[in-house]
């Protein structure tokens, strides 16, 4: 979502705030959940803890500029819940016995 709404600016549409000023910082942190999410998929823990983190931090920075209704803080907890749902989910995926080969 956010790799869409940033690059609207470059057909003439702003929504929510972002310009042309700022498509460089939001390409970069697009891509940057993108590779997460990628990690992820290779059910990567770090990758999972990391996405996590750095979606609360946006958060909290979002909830401190824009208080608590702009902030979107319901959606952002509902993202939280699943993100500790994925953390669990590679952690548990790593502690599964893996198959031995016969010998």
């Amino acid at each position: 979502m956010t790799l869409i709404i940033s690059l609207l600016p470059l057909l003439g549409v702003s929504i929510l705030g972002f310009n042309l000023s700022g498509i460089l910082w939001n390409l970069v942190g697009a891509l940057f959940v993108g590779a997460l999410a990628f990690g992820i998929s290779k059910k990567s823990r770090v990758c999972a803890v990391v996405l996590f983190g750095y979606f609360l931090f946006w958060k909290v920075v979002l909830f401190l500029q824009y208080g608590l209704l702009q902030s979107g803080v319901l959606t952002g907890l509902i993202f939280l819940y699943c993100y500790v749902q994925g953390i669990i989910g590679t952690f548990d995926w790593h502690n599964l016995p893996k198959d031995e080969p016969n010998s």
